[in-house]
């Protein structure tokens, strides 16, 4: 990673197995358990304890596969919880997933968003976090909350009006999303120093990255034109980052339209990842397109093996880290060996 961040030239690609696509099953004695099973305020402890338990076991089972991936665990209860700290609005649960309802009827009532230290969302995940890196011992990195940009916070708790607002109230949207940035990055300094990673730097997407840091999802960004993300969006994600120090941004291929302006954004952004889609064209099959939009900037894909060994030489063009979908060990252990014998790190 040191290398591969020293030496910004074409020719780097990194590869991880990432336990979300690699079914390495559960730890000895371990239930499956759903989001819905949980009571978080009462369950924070062994939230976090459950999931270090479930990054050991899976690097156990893909012991020598020696890819990139960085063991790491995150304050993971749904998407609700990314917007609940600041509207504090009732999160729903499902088996996969939480939600909330939007809070804001109208941008003149952004009174009702507040980071206030005492939310029970952020105890929580401040918990979490801490019985985390008691129980990792150094070999788990703890990470943020994987966080909302302003784009995507401000879409949670306006919900879908958000997209009449860029035209009807524009300046409204600003101070929408001025306030978004003040939040994510308080609670960033609210919840940092109960992160941990190696060499001064911060985990996402299974990545180590230089310097502070944090996931951000630009989800609500693929939602709008160019245009509006140029002009509403990323001056204030690009905010967000020289406030923070840095991120790692994810958004989708449903946002191909945007996805050359969201690389605009200065170096501050570590990596990009593009993620694919239902029905839409996958970044793996459309290399050079994304090349072309990516401003230079490291891109993290997904792929399958016989997607890595169609592009691999593709790959060589620009800064890559790929997740690989694999079944097995020694699939895995394939696909790495095809990107050290590609990649110049």
């Amino acid at each position: 990673y040191h290398a591969f961040f020293a030496h910004p030239e074409p020719g780097q690609i990194l590869i991880t197995i990432p336990p979300y696509t690699f079914d390495a099953g559960l730890p000895e004695g371990y239930a499956p358990r759903t989001l819905d099973t949980w009571q978080p305020f009462l369950d924070a402890e062994a939230m976090a304890e459950r999931a270090v338990a479930c990054e050991r076991h899976f690097q156990r089972a893909t012991e020598g596969v020696d890819c990139d991936y960085i063991p790491n665990v995150n304050p993971s209860y749904g998407i609700g919880l990314c917007s609940a700290f600041l509207s504090n609005a009732a999160v729903i649960p499902g088996k996969e997933t939480t939600w909330i309802h939007p809070v804001l009827h109208a941008l003149g009532e952004m009174d009702k968003l507040s980071l206030d230290p005492l939310n029970p969302w952020i105890d929580f995940m401040r918990r979490y976090m801490n019985r985390a890196k008691e129980v990792s011992q150094g070999d788990v990195c703890v990470c943020m909350l994987a966080s909302m940009a302003p784009s995507d916070l401000a879409n949670a708790v306006r919900g879908n009006e958000l997209f009449y607002d860029l035209y009807d109230d524009p300046e409204g949207v600003h101070r929408l999303l001025s306030l978004c940035v003040d939040a994510v990055a308080g609670l960033y300094g609210l919840l940092k120093s109960s992160t941990a990673a190696p060499d001064g730097g911060f985990v996402a997407g299974g990545l180590w990255m230089p310097g502070d840091g944090l996931f951000l999802s630009e989800d609500g960004a693929d939602l709008c034109s160019p245009d509006n993300y140029a002009a509403l969006f990323q001056p204030h994600t690009q905010a967000l980052l020289d406030r923070i120090g840095g991120a790692y941004i994810h958004h989708h291929a449903y946002g191909w339209r945007v996805h050359g302006e969201i690389a605009k954004l200065s170096d501050r952004l570590r990596f990009l990842e593009f993620s694919w889609d239902p029905n839409k064209p996958r970044p793996v099959d459309h290399l050079q397109d994304v090349l072309a939009m990516s401003q230079d900037k490291p891109i993290q894909i997904r792929c399958t093996l016989p997607d890595l060994k169609r592009h691999i030489d593709e790959m060589k063009e620009g800064r890559f880290a790929v997740m690989v979908n694999v079944e097995t060990v020694e699939e895995a252990k394939e696909a790495v060996r095809i990107v050290r014998k590609a990649s110049k790190v």
